[in-house]
């Protein structure tokens, strides 16, 4: 426990305990007294932690000392415009209209933000209905839509980084997953966008992004892997990871369908971005297997590598050839 405790620690670069900082995080907003604090052990990329305090519940969200304070700015910039928009995300917390907070570290400064929490429970277990897809895809759209350029972000899990990440790893994997991943890796590495718009792109939509509270209203987290790319990559990320089971491969084509519909009603998409779907969703699986596996070869033992690990190639066993 201690020691995944330092490996979620490692993430930031603070020269105060983590306590320290919450709670001077706190008296920045204004929140009162901090009564407890949890790390989120879940993710692989910020160090989120979840804070109760006299104002209520919120996550402090410290970026990874890897990311840019130009990505970090984004990052706060997109959410708080996806919020007066109007869309279903978190409210990012400001003082004097400014949304991040600068904490000093040994060798470079960690920066935070924070946002409301919003009480409700995640897809991992609770299967999403008909509905709750079709909303989610709009507020998609609505993020397709905002007419913003962000700075690029790479992904080692990321569906277009596929052909790079396979090169990289080829020597160091089982023939199973080199079998699985090479042929999508020269799909992904053949595409031609041409002169089609890019976006903001979530670009990490699943199941435990999205939460839904008792009386039915949702909420989409956690823009972590946020990226400036073609909108229909974002929907295949959302289709393979969010709508797609294994265990109803004879209505995964229905499905789609409704999903791309509900997509096209709210932003336009062209015809051979539509083409690229299955390919597109097929790579975002074989881009989670083998990140997953290499995880797993470097000594990441957790569960949610294995599980990873797991629904992709489930996944690209059962939707062989149909997509």
């Amino acid at each position: 426990m201690r020691q995944a405790r330092q490996q979620l620690l490692s993430r930031v670069d603070i020269q105060e305990p983590i306590a320290t900082v919450i709670r001077d995080i706190a008296s920045h907003y204004r929140l009162g007294r901090v009564r407890a604090t949890r790390l989120i052990r879940t993710g692989y990329d910020d160090l989120n932690v979840l804070l109760d305090c006299d104002a209520g519940r919120y996550i402090v969200k410290l970026f990874n000392r890897a990311k840019s304070l130009a990505a970090i700015q984004d990052h706060a910039h997109v959410q708080l415009a996806l919020y007066r928009a109007g869309q279903p995300v978190p409210r990012v917390l400001a003082v004097d209209g400014e949304t991040l907070y600068r904490i000093p570290g040994h060798s470079q400064n960690t920066y935070a933000c924070v946002t409301e929490f919003f009480t409700g429970h995640d897809f991992t277990r609770h299967r999403p209905q008909r509905g709750d897809l079709l909303a989610v895809v709009r507020l998609l759209a609505a993020l397709h839509r905002l007419p913003l350029i962000i700075t690029p972000n790479y992904d080692a899990w990321g569906t277009l980084n596929l052909p790079h990440e396979f090169q990289r790893a080829r020597q160091n994997i089982c023939a199973e997953t080199a079998r699985l991943v090479a042929p999508l890796a020269d799909a992904v590495g053949d595409i031609n966008f041409g002169n089609a718009r890019r976006s903001v792109i979530h670009g990490d939509l699943q199941r435990k992004h999205v939460l839904k509270n008792d009386s039915g209203r949702l909420c989409v987290l956690d823009f972590g892997c946020m990226d400036y790319s073609y909108p229909v990559v974002d929907l295949g990320v959302f289709l393979a990871l969010f709508c797609l089971e294994s265990s109803e491969v004879d209505h995964a084509r229905t499905l789609i369908g409704d999903v791309l519909a509900a997509y096209i009603n709210e932003a336009s998409l062209p015809a051979h971005h539509i083409a690229l779907l299955g390919t597109l969703i097929r790579a975002t699986w074989a881009a989670y297997l083998l990140a997953s596996e290499m995880r797993l070869r470097q000594g990441d033992r957790s569960a949610q590598t294995h599980e990873w690990h797991r629904f992709a190639l489930v996944n690209l066993n059962a939707f062989d050839g149909l997509l």
